[in-house]
């Protein structure tokens, strides 16, 4: 029998059926279950008092069957870990859509949740779909007017978004008068629900300054490829970036020895505005990113980051379909996944994709 026709002779309606359970929920585990727009929200529990679970921490879950609530997830998902709050869209009929988002207490939980709980047999011959959710929390705003300053573009942006983290500002390729910027900056912020909310906003038709020529234009950043933390740790290379252009590599290691003895650097790296150091430590580089990151040298503040590995480049991401594609990226990676799809090989590129890929 059904479990569509089971809920029919215990409750007088689903809709019955579903409140009792949920309060019940509420009830044993204290995770407030509220309604908001399209989804229906279970958690953060009432006595959390904690900051929000970081980057990362979000899985996404999809193939479920269309009556299951949020009492069957809970059960299952919180073997794993400490959940924080479970996401799960609905449609105008109290169905679920088929999906859901759960975010775990760490980073180290939800990976442990997908390799878990992937393929689990929710019902007989039903197998669900469990991956590490896009976080996305950042926006591309363009039309930004090159003169200002990222306080400046940080500030006009408060005036219409919420939950705003920090803005990434870059200098302009050559010095070219007073501009401050290449005419867009990216705005990160504190959830990915915040980006989604603000994207709405911005998108209605927003000038940041009164004399601005033009609305701004707004769309999903690219998301940053995700690293296992373990490799991460073992990384030894750093990758410096906001360098000016005519800076050479000689002048790049003279700079350097202020800070680190020349000995401990196996190689340096420089191409363009972005530059690649090579240690022979871990410890080493850990003391140079400490100093290096937020610098200012020949005018500029430099940012130092940890070196990601080729198979994380945006080149080799959009040439492979993730298993947690969302709508949460620019269109132009929508296009990328949809060639994909269509079997197109990733060297076979049209002119225009082309210049997409090499414009990221």
């Amino acid at each position: 029998m059904s479990s569509a026709r089971t809920y029919g002779r215990n409750y007088s309606s689903r809709g019955d059926m579903v409140v009792r359970r949920l309060q019940k929920l509420e009830e044993t585990t204290g995770y407030p279950v509220v309604q908001y727009n399209a989804q229906r929200i279970c958690g953060p529990p009432r006595e959390w008092n904690q900051p929000a679970p970081t980057n990362g921490s979000e899985i996404f879950i999809s193939k479920l069957p269309r009556w299951l609530i949020e009492d069957e997830l809970f059960k299952i998902f919180s073997r794993v870990g400490i959940i924080y709050q479970i996401r799960l869209m609905m449609n105008f009929t109290d169905f679920n859509r088929g999906f859901c988002f759960i975010t775990y207490k760490t980073p180290e939980q939800a990976k442990m949740a997908v390799e878990q709980l992937n393929n689990y047999p929710i019902r007989p011959n039903r197998h669900i779909r469990v991956s590490k959710s896009v976080d996305n929390r950042r926006l591309f705003i363009g039309n930004i007017m090159k003169e200002k300053t990222k306080e400046e573009i940080k500030e006009a942006l408060e005036c219409h978004v919420d939950e705003l983290n920090d803005v990434i500002v870059y200098p302009p390729h050559w010095t070219n008068g007073q501009a401050q910027n290449r005419g867009y900056a990216f705005a990160e912020f504190a959830t990915h629900r915040d980006a989604a909310i603000a994207r709405k906003l911005l998108s209605s038709g927003v000038k940041l300054w009164i004399h601005s020529p033009s609305m701004v234009s707004v769309d999903w950043a690219n998301p940053l490829p995700e690293v296992d933390p373990q490799f991460m740790a073992t990384v030894k290379s750093l990758y410096i970036r906001n360098l000016p252009y005519e800076i050479t590599k000689e002048q790049l290691q003279l700079c350097l020895v202020e800070y680190v003895h020349l000995s401990n650097i196996i190689k340096v790296q420089k191409i363009n505005n972005y530059a690649f150091i090579h240690f022979q430590h871990r410890n080493t580089a850990e003391m140079a990113l400490s100093m290096l990151n937020g610098l200012t040298l020949w005018g500029r503040q430099i940012e130092a980051t940890w070196f990601r590995p080729r198979m994380c480049s945006k080149e080799n991401w959009l040439n492979h379909e993730p298993d947690n594609f969302c709508k949460s990226v620019p269109r132009k990676m929508r296009h990328r996944l949809q060639m994909l799809r269509n079997g197109a090989p990733p060297t076979h590129l049209s002119t225009a994709d082309t210049l997409s890929l090499s414009s990221l």
